[in-house]
């Protein structure tokens, strides 16, 4: 993963989008940095001034991403015809609603 800290510039964010902003003290909370880590190839950290960071993400790898989940969630559905508790328990382990 390509992580940058500092202040971001126009080009450090083109074609990118904010995928979390809070305030922190130090870095990014663990369980946000797991999941880009996990999820994305490129991640743009900026941190701002009042002890606030926001973290940018790929907008073509976000718009991938939810297509995947939009396609796992109709196989789901499809099972859930013939089997409604393993499409649900497998729902639940990928986080997908169905």
């Amino acid at each position: 993963m390509n992580e940058q800290s500092g202040n971001a510039t126009a080009t450090g964010t083109t074609g990118m989008k904010k995928f979390y902003e809070d305030y922190c003290i130090g870095d990014i909370p663990r369980n946000v940095s797991l999941l880009v880590r996990s999820l994305y190839t490129k991640v743009h950290v900026e941190y701002l001034p009042n002890n606030r960071v926001s973290v940018f993400v790929p907008v073509e790898e976000d718009v991938i991403i939810d297509k995947f989940h939009e396609e796992v969630r109709k196989l789901l559905l499809s099972i859930k015809d013939e089997n409604s508790g393993l499409a649900e328990k497998l729902a639940r382990h990928h986080h997908i609603k169905l």
